[in-house]
């Protein structure tokens, strides 16, 4: 378990976890979209209080639509991380 600040940003890459992710908006509004292809229009706004359930393997995307957030998030692992286009993983970047 652990907080998650999002920062504000267009076009957030799409991605997916194997496992079931539980997320609970603690300040700000968290905004979520589930598919394979950002969609500002398709999201949903979850105020602080909220309670998420994703389950594995499913596409989405988050996004600070109307400024920062954090969230706590919570799974039973492991969790990995699939990003649905490689180039928009941060772990993959040259770091030089």
């Amino acid at each position: 378990m652990g907080t998650v600040p999002g920062i504000p940003a267009l076009g957030p890459p799409c991605r997916r976890r194997r496992s079931a992710l539980g997320t609970w908006p603690l300040s700000g509004v968290f905004y979520i979209g589930l598919g394979n292809r950002f969609d500002g229009d398709r999201v949903k706004a979850y105020p602080p209080g909220s309670v998420i359930v994703l389950p594995g393997d499913t596409w989405h995307f988050h996004w600070a639509k109307s400024g920062e957030y954090i969230t706590q998030v919570s799974a039973i692992g492991p969790l990995g991380l699939e990003y649905l286009d490689p180039a928009d993983d941060p772990r993959q970047q040259d770091r030089t």
